[in-house]
């Protein structure tokens, strides 16, 4: 267990989910590969009113190298706040947005496509002092390496005065979002199929919290549609979202079918 550091958490959450919906105490409870069974077909097991079920965690992206691209760009950010930037006129706010491809700089290039980026916009920060009621915004394009920015100014900001920094999506993000959740099922099922069969129930567990860029709904919409020709489906799914410190939960596949009161209201 622990893959991903909330790994047994969101496992933890889940079987005391199962022990209500059972009304029973979950029992031989263990990771498959700390008893070093042939079958490592989940992460967890447990078992609760006669059922095995077997747990599979797994943290989904919106996008291929998503997870790996949030580290780079939360170092590539600090460098860009540590900058100095040209001041801005008052009634002015600037927002930098970088494309989300920043999981392509090596660690030891972080810091100097920054300093470049920082020449780059303050080259074009003077071209911002005459906005007006006339011209009251300006967008500005340009590229360091394989590294997009998108420079934003207007007047009607409340952050007049200064330098904010976003993230720009893939502009197929869906449909990149739609293959990365396609995979993780037929992966995680595929798994599964060792352990299938009378007494055994299979329960996957996503995990999302990249909420900047998805919500549960835009996940779900995705989980429904790769599910809804009865194939690749596990006995159980529950969605959880860990971005805040109150985790949020949905029950969205409950006996192999899709449920329609998804949301457990319960604390966890």
């Amino acid at each position: 267990m622990g893959e991903t550091p909330n790994q047994r958490e969101c496992c933890d959450i889940v079987v005391r989910i199962l022990e209500s919906i059972e009304n029973d105490i979950g029992r031989d409870q263990y990771a498959p590969d700390e008893r070093q069974q042939e079958t490592k077909a989940a992460d967890w097991h447990v078992s609760i009113a006669g059922k095995h079920y077997w747990i599979e965690h797994t943290q989904i992206e919106p996008y291929e190298k998503a997870i790996k691209s949030d580290a780079k760009y939360l170092q590539f950010l600090k460098k860009l706040k540590e900058a100095k930037f040209l001041s801005l006129p008052d009634h002015v706010g600037l927002t930098v947005s970088v494309s989300h491809n920043t999981y392509d700089l090596q660690n030891r290039d972080i810091a100097e496509t920054a300093r470049k980026a920082v020449v780059e916009i303050n080259k074009r920060i003077p071209s911002f002092t005459n906005l007006n009621d006339d011209e009251f915004s300006k967008q500005i394009r340009f590229a360091v390496g394989p590294i997009e920015f998108r420079l934003l100014a207007t007047t009607k900001t409340p952050h007049q005065g200064i330098v904010c920094f976003t993230r720009l999506s893939p502009s197929d993000l869906e449909a990149l979002r739609f293959a990365r959740i396609e995979r993780a099922l037929s992966e995680k099922i595929e798994k599964f199929r060792t352990v299938s069969g009378d007494g055994n129930n299979t329960v996957l567990v996503l995990e999302f919290k990249d909420q900047s860029i998805s919500n549960h709904s835009v996940i779900i919409s995705k989980i429904e549609k790769i599910c809804a020709d009865g194939s690749n489906v596990p006995d159980e799914l529950f969605l959880i979202d860990t971005s805040q410190g109150r985790r949020q939960i949905w029950h969205v596949i409950s006996n192999r079918k899709i449920k329609s009161d998804r949301y457990l209201r319960a604390s966890h």
